[in-house]
């Protein structure tokens, strides 16, 4: 390859991305990695849906569950793993941005559901009865 040609490729691969922060601008498709973070570390696989893929979210949250289910050790490293990517780079359509917000409410509803389920269950012990004897 040559000194010229490969100049011509590196200004071509520039100008794509700035058109791409251009559209990702233009149409706020953009996330903050941070936010996807924070949103991980809460609900594992929350940051996946906040950047527009859903069903990475609900894989990723189901992963997580069943490492820390397994052992504590597997389910810190694979949510450590989950926040981890949920701060790459991506470009979510709008359609599954939406769709990644359903997700996390319901995950959000299920835990909060759950939560308030266990609260409510209250074991009550059968009284003894004295034996009636003759």
């Amino acid at each position: 390859m040559t000194e010229e040609r490969r100049l011509e490729i590196e200004e071509e691969e520039r100008a794509r991305r700035e058109i791409s922060a251009r559209i990702d601008a233009e149409q706020g498709t953009a996330f903050n990695s941070r936010t996807a973070a924070v949103i991980s570390i809460f609900i594992p696989g929350g940051g996946h849906a906040y950047k527009g893929q859903p069903f990475n979210g609900l894989a990723w949250f189901v992963v997580v569950v069943c490492g820390y289910f397994a052992l504590i050790a597997p389910g810190v490293i694979l949510h450590l793993l989950c926040v981890y990517t949920a701060t790459l780079p991506t470009r979510p359509q709008p359609i599954a941005k939406a769709a990644g917000y359903l997700v996390l409410a319901a995950v959000v509803i299920g835990l909060l559901g759950a939560a308030v389920g266990s609260l409510r269950t209250v074991q009550h012990k059968p009284a003894v009865q004295a034996a009636d004897t003759p």
